[in-house]
């Protein structure tokens, strides 16, 4: 991919980012995060800085100069680039990282309740920490991507719904066995195509919750054989 692709997904995300805030500022009386929609936006970040790392490790980092402080040099003392500098070498992607924390802020993502589940909040978190340092896995084919992409927020999705409907229903079970067991299929092809998996811990623990949940649980359990006991 050339710089000029990976810079035009970054504009596009950019603007994308500021129209989901932009419709959350003109629409308050929605309070409830739209979590696939957020977790979509950061995955994608994560892609682009993933692209711009793996374009620049095999093309070379520029150099930029590094503001030391040392009164006793003349000029600024050059290096080459880091992660971290590509917002800088990147304006569009600075813009989408402060669109991200504006959104996340819009709608108190990280302190909300259900992201303070240690599942969550794991999920969440790691994928943070990719973004950050550029170690986000991509995968070897467009269609690779979309299915890490979509099984990333769908389990986060699916539990957040799970979740919202339980406030006023306690005894609420999943019982869409379909859409779990298209994202169990995703699942394994996800790993097929990722040796090791990157999200593998996270994503099986948030659909162990869906199950746990879910009426399906209840179904299988029931239909499972007695044992005979033994005299």
């Amino acid at each position: 991919m050339t710089l000029e692709q990976i810079e035009e997904r970054i504009a596009n995300l950019s603007n994308r980012i500021n129209g989901i805030n932009t419709w959350i500022k003109n629409n308050p009386q929605v309070t409830d995060p739209n979590v696939y929609e957020i977790m979509d936006c950061n995955v994608q970040y994560a892609e682009v800085v993933a692209e711009l790392v793996a374009y620049y490790n095999e093309q070379g980092w520029p150099e930029i100069n590094e503001e030391t402080g040392d009164m006793m040099l003349e000029k600024n003392w050059p290096r080459s680039a880091r992660v971290a500098d590509l917002p800088y070498l990147h304006p569009d992607l600075a813009n989408c990282f402060l669109g991200l924390c504006t959104m996340e802020t819009l709608r108190e993502f990280p302190t909300h309740p259900f992201i303070q589940k240690p599942e969550s909040y794991d999920m969440y978190a790691t994928l943070r920490m990719r973004q950050l340092t550029g170690t986000y896995v991509l995968g070897k084919t467009e269609e690779d991507r979309r299915i890490k992409r979509e099984l990333i927020c769908k389990s986060m999705s699916v539990p957040f719904y799970i979740w919202q409907v339980q406030r006023t229903e306690p005894n609420y079970q999943f019982d869409n066995e379909q859409e779990f067991n298209g994202m169990k299929d995703m699942f394994a092809l996800y790993e097929a195509s990722e040796e090791p998996c990157q999200y593998k811990i996270q994503i099986q623990n948030l659909l162990s919750k869906i199950e746990e949940n879910s009426k399906f649980k209840e179904q299988k359990t029931a239909d499972k054989p007695k044992q005979n006991k033994k005299n």
